[in-house]
């Protein structure tokens, strides 16, 4: 029983033009390509994603500090003022 199974898909496997092979050769590795491509792809984008994130994040820290330090220069001249104007 198993061997005339064997032959017969052996048969049949014959029986498939050339044509036919090259084209889902071609189509296998096309495919391959393009998921070769979509990981590389997809590695850089993650890594683009990390970077713009640490950016953000030096960025609000930054502006944090500046926003925290002119509140401060602010106060300061508020206080030397306030010293140097006469009291009663």
């Amino acid at each position: 029983m198993l061997v005339v199974f064997h032959a017969a898909t052996a048969f049949f496997l014959k029986s498939i033009p050339d044509v036919i092979w090259s084209g889902l050769l071609a189509s296998f590795l096309t495919l391959v390509g393009v998921l070769l491509s979509n990981r590389g792809y997809t590695q850089r984008l993650r890594m683009q994603l990390d970077h713009d994130a640490a950016e953000k994040t030096k960025e609000r820290t930054a502006t944090l500090r500046r926003e925290t330090y002119l509140r401060a220069a602010e106060e300061l001249v508020r206080v030397n003022a306030y010293l140097a104007s006469p009291s009663i």
